[in-house]
C-alpha cells in the first residue's frame, strides 16, 4: 500500500497512492528480473572467502582492504571495484552492512552481518555451514538441468 502524505501536490490523494504503489511495483519487478544475480554473487563471494574475511575482521573494511585480505590474492586490478558491486548487492539482502569511510574519502566500507556466520567455512553453528550447499546448488551442472 502506498504512503499518503498529509499535503500532496495533487488535489486528488488517490493519484499519490497510485504513484507510490506503481513505484513499489516497479522496484519489485526490477528485483524479480534480476533474481538470478543474487545467488550467483552469493556463490562467488563464498568461493572467494569474502564472508570469512569480513567476519574475521569484525570491523568495517573497504573493498581494497577486503581484496588484500582474501585467501587468494586477486590478480585483476579491478578486483576492488568488482567486490564493491558484489557487496552492494549483498548489502541489499542484509548479508553485509554498508557504510561510508569517516576518514574523508567517502568510500563505501562493509562489515559482516550476523547471518554471515551460517556461511563461514569453519562454522560452529549446530547446522554447520551452508556455504557448500549454496556452491553445489548453483554449480553449472545443476543449473544446466533447468
Amino acid at each position: 500500500m502506498g504512503i499518503l502524505f498529509e499535503e500532496t501536490l495533487s488535489s486528488n490523494p488517490t493519484i499519490q497512492i497510485a504513484t507510490d504503489d506503481d513505484n513499489e511495483l516497479g522496484l519489485m519487478a526490477v528485483r524479480i528480473a534480476n533474481a538470478a544475480a543474487f545467488p550467483m554473487v552469493l556463490k562467488a563471494a563464498l568461493e572467494l572467502g569474502v564472508f570469512d574475511t569480513l567476519y574475521a575482521a569484525s570491523v568495517f573494511l573497504s573493498p581494497s582492504e577486503i581484496a588484500t585480505r582474501l585467501p587468494t590474492a586477486p590478480r585483476n586490478p579491478e578486483a576492488p571495484a568488482l567486490l564493491d558491486r558484489m557487496l552492494r548487492l549483498l548489502a541489499s539482502y542484509s548479508m553485509v552492512k554498508c557504510g561510508t569511510d569517516q576518514a574523508g574519502k567517502g568510500e563505501r566500507v562493509y562489515r559482516a552481518e550476523p547471518i554471515c556466520r551460517f556461511f563461514l567455512k569453519d562454522n560452529i553453528q549446530d547446522i554447520g555451514s551452508l556455504a557448500s550447499q549454496v556452491i553445489v546448488n548453483f554449480h553449472s551442472v545443476f543449473l544446466n538441468t533447468w
